[in-house]
């Protein structure tokens, strides 16, 4: 029985497109931005004296995963997690001399915010291109 050929393409051109999906994100410049952008709100926590919100310690997460999504465009889970450990580490050493459990929840809140704000939104083909390459018919 004859097979048709397969043509290549299509693949060549799926391949392309997520060489140029992977070549956007910048991994090293969004992890820097994220970690600065939470130091900077850390810095301008400290000079706020007197009783805050307790939402205003959401910002060096809701910050860095603004700076990371905007700046680092990550399209791998791993170039997200990274920097939100890193920045959940940051506001835990900022609570670490109070003692109460806030010192223990506001890392965890935040590591969670920047991970979840930090996701870059893809369009249909985009989100094709990379399920494809998860299930290596690229």
């Amino acid at each position: 029985m004859y097979k048709t050929p397969k043509s290549e393409l299509e693949v060549n051109n799926l391949e392309h497109q997520y060489l140029e999906l992977k070549m956007q994100q910048r991994p090293v410049l969004g992890f820097t931005t994220a970690i600065l952008l939470s130091i900077v709100t850390l810095a301008l926590l400290s000079l706020e004296s007197g009783r805050v919100p307790g939402i205003i310690f959401f910002l060096p997460g809701v910050a860095a995963g603004l700076g990371l999504k905007l700046i680092g465009r990550p399209i791998s889970e791993i170039h997200r997690v990274i920097p939100s450990i890193f920045v959940g580490l940051l506001v835990f050493l900022y609570f670490l001399g109070n003692g109460l459990l806030l010192t223990y929840i506001m890392p965890l809140l935040n590591l969670g915010c920047c991970y979840a704000i930090s996701r870059r939104t893809l369009n249909y083909e985009q989100e094709c291109i990379l399920y494809k390459k998860k299930l290596n018919k690229i």
